[in-house]
């Protein structure tokens, strides 16, 4: 089973309810133009990210890790979320937060952010900079949280880079979603898509 990359399908999640693939032209009825606009944009694979998947072993390729307090010499398999140091063993990383519900490492670097910011800075390095000198305005964001816990789920297909208002607007527009189906009884259809968990890593 391959990953949808069709435009208008989607892997979404409502707000912690309910996760799956989704075409999103079912949202019209639902959704303004401009939020149907913003969730194709957060939870899309976008040309680059297909694009560097295709030209780098499907993302596999390690990438050195720069700018990282600590991660020196270090190098990431940016599509299965692994980081090696310079002998090649594997770096290990813990589930912190409340609830363990991210992956950092003893010094509590966050593996998603490291992903994230790496891939951006050889794919985008004007927004990696931006983020780099104001790293307040951006955040992380899981296009699947269910699968943060695993290092692939950490990896460039379920991790991207986002300034924080637009994260906060697809937040909003998950939300509203939610209640949607908790409070007014309106059904989405959500493709379950389990099985891409254990071949996103190949």
């Amino acid at each position: 089973m391959q990953h949808d990359t069709r435009p208008n399908i989607v892997k979404m999640d409502l707000y912690g309810l309910d996760n799956g693939m989704i075409d999103i032209e079912s949202l019209s009825s639902l959704l303004t133009d401009e939020e149907i606009r913003i969730v194709g944009q957060v939870q899309s694979m976008n040309r680059t990210l297909s694009k560097y998947l295709l030209q780098h072993n499907g993302g596999h390729n390690l990438v050195k890790i720069e700018d990282v307090k600590g991660y020196e010499g270090c190098w990431i398999d940016l599509r299965a979320g692994r980081v090696f140091d310079a002998n090649g063993k594997e770096r290990r990383f813990y589930h912190v937060g409340n609830g363990g519900r991210y992956l950092a490492d003893s010094r509590g670097k966050y593996l998603h952010r490291i992903v994230a910011y790496q891939y951006t800075r050889v794919t985008d390095y004007e927004l990696y900079k931006r983020a780099m000198v104001t790293p307040r305005k951006f955040e992380v964001h899981h296009k699947d949280p269910s699968m943060r816990l695993i290092p692939e789920g950490n990896g460039i297909t379920n991790v991207v880079l986002l300034e924080k208002g637009l994260h906060k607007r697809y937040t909003e527009i998950t939300r509203k979603l939610r209640d949607l189906v908790e409070c007014d009884g309106v059904e989405i259809p959500l493709l379950k898509d389990r099985f891409y968990q254990s071949v996103l890593s190949k």
